[in-house]
């Protein structure tokens, strides 16, 4: 099955003349979007949860207040789903330094 997906602020911005003209597919899988393709996916969630993914790291999605409301068309329904991004923090050491420290009397 195949899906297009809008964020839900720019489904909202167009008339049904313009939406299927102005509509996202869910990315392949190389990260590159091809508005004329779109890419099999099992269902309306893990639709949405591929476009976020490309729309946070493709289109400015990381500046996003999270979560966000998408617009998946599965060919016959619309359907709003709501994608939460999690946050996985990611530490990196730099080099040590050393400190001199006077031993105690």
């Amino acid at each position: 099955m195949k899906f297009r997906v809008w964020r839900l602020d720019e489904f909202n911005d167009y008339d049904a003349d313009e939406r299927e003209d102005n509509a996202w597919t869910v990315p392949d899988q190389r990260g590159i979007l091809y508005p004329e393709n779109s890419v099999p996916c099992d269902d309306v969630r893990e639709a949405a949860e591929r476009y976020a993914d490309y729309f946070h790291s493709h289109r400015d999605g990381w500046e996003c207040t999270w979560p966000v409301e998408f617009v998946v068309h599965d060919g016959v329904g619309y359907f709003i789903v709501e994608v939460e991004r999690e946050m996985v923090p990611d530490f990196h050491a730099g080099k040590p330094t050393p400190l001199h420290v006077e031993a105690a009397a």
